[in-house]
């Protein structure tokens, strides 16, 4: 097995010596006051920020599978309330992307790969798991984004002031387009 973490351990010695850290020195509030959501998705780790021009400090920035918000109590959404209320931001951005891995997984693929790692399916059955909401994609990506949304705005506790939008980001390309104009509402 190979020790990845090992090696990026090594170089963050070398980046922290150097003081490479300094350019990106900001405290924890939002210079652009936005929160996004988007996907984990790996080709997004650069090409988000890179097609926004943001830069480090700009912008509170949320990621999970699909960028989905599975329930009214769910981290995410906790962590958007947290954003909005007491971290100073003032928008919230849904971004879905094209070609996402998520959108097209099912629940039995998820069952057959954790059974091929030991999981049993005793132990899957046992838990009081929503796995149809934890393991379902979706077909259509502007559709998610626009449900996402939706949750954000009718969520019992958000600050109904405060606009919710979405976006699609293609993860080729970079090309961001507006699905849901939260000023609009």
């Amino acid at each position: 097995m190979q020790k990845k973490l090992y090696k990026l351990l090594e170089f963050n010695k070398q980046f922290v010596q150097d003081e490479q850290y300094e350019p990106m020195i900001t405290d924890g509030h939002p210079n652009e006051g936005l929160l996004i959501l988007s996907c984990m998705d790996a080709r997004l780790v650069e090409l988000a920020h890179r097609s926004l021009g943001l830069k480090n400090g700009d912008v509170k920035f949320l990621k999970n599978a699909g960028a989905q918000i599975q329930s009214d109590d769910d981290s995410i959404m906790g962590s958007i309330l947290v954003g909005t209320y007491a971290l100073g931001c003032e928008e919230v951005v849904i971004m879905g992307h094209t070609d996402c891995g998520f959108g097209k997984l099912k629940p039995e693929v998820m069952f057959d790969a954790m059974k091929e790692k030991g999981i049993t399916d005793e132990l899957i059955q046992s838990l009081d798991y929503d796995f149809d909401n934890m393991f379902n994609g979706f077909s259509v990506t502007e559709d998610n984004v626009r449900k996402n949304v939706e949750k954000v705005r009718n969520h019992s506790l958000f600050n109904k002031e405060i606009p919710v939008h979405g976006v699609i980001i293609d993860s080729k390309t970079g090309e961001v387009t507006l699905i849901d104009d939260g000023y609009k509402q």
